[in-house]
């Protein structure tokens, strides 16, 4: 028998230095988080950063004690949403970071330190009584396309149409179907294409659709929309904002126009005149623009220009009309010197103009920040003002004849949601978010970009600020969100948690065990309210709406299980040993291949199997039988 050669290679024991692991694709990212350099970088605004990243700390890879090459910190923290981490023993540390960083007074980092990459946007249709979906359509995958994905918003056409936009892209989609019947390019003007979101898609009164561009700041990398206010607050700049016209069933661009500067909030249309206008807000005001649909051309009106910010103030929000007089409201961007205030300016004659703060003073440590356009009221007159920085919401009564403007009420309400209002004119009633902290001492603006807050849905007397009736606390809705009051009473308050899966190869539609992670982080950290003894809660992912149950005991959860989206068939292939080979959405020649091979090589491998199992069987009553026989044979030489 020969000897197995043996060869002392005198390895040296394993090291786990930083130097000797591999740094792939795969765990670039997550390895980053790790590195001094990277988070020291990362942190510079905090004040303490480099004091507290010096003294020692467990960093670096697995250790022998840990799990293989790499300890994935998983369990108990959302790693779909902080992305894989590579650590070095327990994950106590990088927790302590976290929490560390996120009480410095500078803000604004996530959970994680970085808003991960969506990968969406999508559009959807849902019942309305029941919320069951009918159908998603996918538009983009911003892990791939690398675009940058903020909100958006969409219009119902008057063929029933709907037209979408997002990044640098329009799509028109049948409602039925969810089919995308077109898709187009719009012109994003001198402002680099990865840092565009068409957000704001409007109908003129002629069908033509005008869009609207808000820009990120140049150098910035974030998702969604909070990285305006990321980047700005970094002393990053905005580019330019582009105005454009499509027409609504082909979705060619007739026209478009720069802005001579950036435009972050909506734009609204109506007729003056007999011309169709378009106010839009931009960051030191408010412009006004034509469009003429037998030119098929934008215009600016150059004798209708404001600026109403005081030294301090930031751009102004979202225009409403009401009467002869168009409405803003400043701090649109948030300001930590100047509360924000309401301007009324008249149409005619943009020389009239007056101005109020409906919130006093700001106070110092105090941030004012108005995302959402103001709320009018031209039947009851009225105004109505959210400021989230403050938490106030203000009703204020206008003279329509002069403009002049007054504080009618002020309640606490922290908000950055647009306020719809409902019912007749006598009974007018205003729908409004209102946002609690998770952590009352955390600073909202901290908060916000944290999102480490809830909110709930509230019924308010539209003439005098009092509560009617309140809703449950639920989870954040998007930034300058809205509330959509339907029929029967029924009121849509889109949000919920969702999370992306996150692998070294892809982004993954679904994954059961990150599924249970998250649900588990969710009602261990608070973010979601532990029920006892078992908490159902919903999960949005890439493959749908997960409905996953805790069960859970004295704080913690002891089990997760999930009601999965629904299977579905890819392939029907039906075998009769009789007939020829059917398929059902007939494939390829070449998917038939393997098919045949599993087929053919199953009844090879069937007849071997019974070939050596009598064989065994044949063996074992040879050695039991027939051997012992001639062994006696041969004791009696015979």
């Amino acid at each position: 028998m020969a000897n197995q050669l043996i060869l002392d290679l005198a390895l040296p024991p394993p090291t786990y230095a930083r130097e000797d692991f591999v740094v792939a694709e795969g765990n670039r990212e997550a390895l980053a988080w790790i590195e001094r350099a990277a988070l020291a970088d990362r942190f510079a605004w905090c004040p303490d950063a480099a004091a507290w990243l010096a003294q020692p700390r467990d960093w670096g890879l697995t250790t022998p004690e840990g799990g293989g090459i790499a300890q994935v910190f998983k369990v108990r923290l959302i790693h779909a949403t902080g992305r894989n981490l590579i650590l070095r023993n327990s994950p106590e540390a990088v927790i302590e970071a976290f929490q560390y960083f996120k009480k410095c007074p500078k803000p604004m980092i996530t959970a994680a330190g970085k808003l991960p990459i969506p990968a969406g946007p999508y559009v959807a249709k849902a019942d309305a009584t029941t919320g069951k979906q009918i159908w998603r359509t996918y538009l983009d995958n911003a892990n791939v396309s690398r675009r940058w994905i903020g909100n958006a918003n969409l219009n119902i056409l008057d063929n029933g149409n709907i037209a979408f936009a997002w990044a640098n892209q329009i799509v028109l989609i049948d409602a039925d179907s969810g089919r995308i019947l077109r898709q187009n390019t719009l012109p994003a003007g001198a402002t680099a294409v990865a840092d565009v979101n068409f957000k704001h898609l409007t109908i003129a009164p002629d069908r033509t659709l005008i869009l609207k561009d808000q820009t990120r700041p140049t150098g910035n990398t974030d998702q969604g929309t909070m990285a305006i206010l990321k980047g700005l607050q970094a002393g990053l700049k905005q580019g330019n904002s582009e105005l454009v016209a499509v027409n609504p069933d082909t979705l060619e661009v007739l026209d478009h126009i720069s802005l001579p500067e950036p435009a972050t909030v909506p734009h609204i249309i109506t007729m003056f005149e007999g011309r169709i206008a378009i106010y839009v807000g931009v960051n030191t005001g408010a412009l006004r623009y034509f469009w003429d649909p037998a030119t098929k051309k934008l215009s600016q009106d150059p004798s209708w220009v404001v600026k109403p910010m005081v030294k301090g103030q930031t751009t102004s929000d979202a225009p409403s009309i009401l009467g002869d007089w168009i409405v803003l409201q400043t701090n649109g961007l948030g300001s930590e010197t100047v509360a924000s205030s309401i301007v009324a300016v008249n149409q005619k004659d943009p020389s009239r103009m007056r101005v109020i703060f409906p919130f006093g003073d700001l106070k110092k440590g105090e941030w004012s920040w108005a995302p959402p356009k103001p709320q009018t009221d031209p039947e009851n007159s009225m105004i109505y003002s959210a400021d989230m920085g403050m938490g106030k919401v203000a009703g204020i009564k206008i003279d329509q004849a002069t403009g002049e403007m007054k504080t009618v009420w002020v309640v606490d309400d922290t908000t950055n949601a647009f306020q719809p209002l409902i019912g007749p004119k006598d009974k007018r009633v205003m729908l409004l978010s209102n946002a609690r902290k998770n952590v009352e001492k955390e600073p909202i603006k901290l908060a916000l970009f944290t999102g480490n807050y809830k909110e709930q849905v509230t019924w308010r007397d539209a003439a005098t600020g009092r509560i009617i009736a309140q809703s449950d606390f639920f989870e954040p809705l998007s930034v300058g969100a809205l509330i959509t009051p339907g029929f029967g009473g029924r009121v849509y308050f889109p949000t919920g948690k969702g999370f992306i899966v996150l692998q070294a190869d892809k982004a993954h539609p679904m994954s059961g065990s990150n599924c249970i992670c998250v649900v588990t982080a969710l009602l261990e950290t608070g973010r979601v309210k532990m029920v006892e003894p078992e908490t159902v809660v919903k999960l949005d992912t890439a493959a749908g709406l997960i409905t996953a149950r805790a069960r859970c005991k004295d704080g913690r959860c002891l089990s997760v299980s999930l009601d999965n989206v629904p299977a579905f068939v890819l392939l029907m292939l039906v075998v009769d040993y009789w007939r020829p080979v059917e398929f059902r959405n007939p494939p390829r020649p070449a998917v038939l291949v393997p098919y045949l091979v599993l087929f053919f090589g199953s009844i090879l491998l069937m007849g071997i199997g019974v070939y050596f199992l009598f064989f065994k069987i044949s063996l074992a009553i040879y050695c039991r039988q027939i051997k012992p026989y001639h062994q006696c044979l041969a004791s009696q030489k015979l």
